[in-house]
């Protein structure tokens, strides 16, 4: 949920492409619409956005849980769009006992301190000192009821027995360290009939952050 992520994504592609940069709902505006906040909810306010902006169909980047979110968004609304990118994600999470302890008292802990005992679920140890510093600095300050709420929904994503239906063109990528969502990405393209896998040697989790230019390269021959 953190779009400095893409800092360096978003100037690159936008020479050639229309680029949206679109902001993850919080708990509270589910809330205000009396709704649960699900990866449904989600994908339904993306398509409300692209309705407003006028956007019939358009191509999609999804990253972790963003990658959760697009792969909702393909399944439920398979005519808006042309092609997906789906990095470091899953059909779905399979958390390891250290990841179930730290989401049982997520809820009773600050974002701060949260942000530092997950740092090494989303940054591999060899990541550069400034990657797991943005990582921790943006986590801190995430409104907290709206992050636990997304652990919890995380936590119960299975779309396994539905992926196959996703029929656009899709690049699957991950990065070669990446012990988080590896196996899943791995899944996804076995699932996915219409899909490819590139993987990034040398990065992890955070792979398009640390390597950009690659990332860019690849989503670019894509979207050709």
């Amino acid at each position: 949920g953190i779009t400095e992520f893409f800092a360096d994504i978003y100037p690159a592609l936008s020479p050639q492409y229309r680029v949206i940069k679109y902001y993850l709902p919080l708990l509270e505006e589910a809330k205000e619409k009396g709704v649960e906040y699900t990866f449904d909810f989600i994908a339904a306010d993306i398509k409300e956005c692209l309705d407003d902006l006028g956007i019939e169909a358009s191509h999609i980047i999804g990253e972790s849980f963003g990658g959760a979110v697009a792969m909702t968004f393909a399944l439920n609304y398979p005519d808006m769009l042309n092609k997906l990118v789906v990095l470091s994600s899953a059909p779905r999470f399979d958390l390891s006992l250290k990841v179930k302890l730290q989401l049982s008292v997520f809820p009773f802990v600050p974002m701060w301190l949260f942000a530092r005992l997950h740092l090494y679920e989303v940054c591999e140890r060899n990541d550069p000192k400034w990657a797991k510093e943005m990582f921790i600095r943006n986590a801190a300050w995430a409104d907290h009821k709206t992050v636990v709420k997304r652990a919890q929904i995380v936590s119960k994503f299975d779309i396994t027995d539905r992926v196959s239906a996703i029929k656009v063109p899709t690049l699957i990528m991950m990065g070669g360290t990446d012990q988080f969502t590896s196996k899943g990405s791995k899944m996804l393209n076995e699932m996915i009939e219409n899909s490819e896998l590139v993987v990034i040697e040398g990065y992890g989790h955070l792979c398009h952050m640390i390597a950009p230019e690659q990332f860019v390269q690849h989503v670019a021959t894509h979207f050709r």
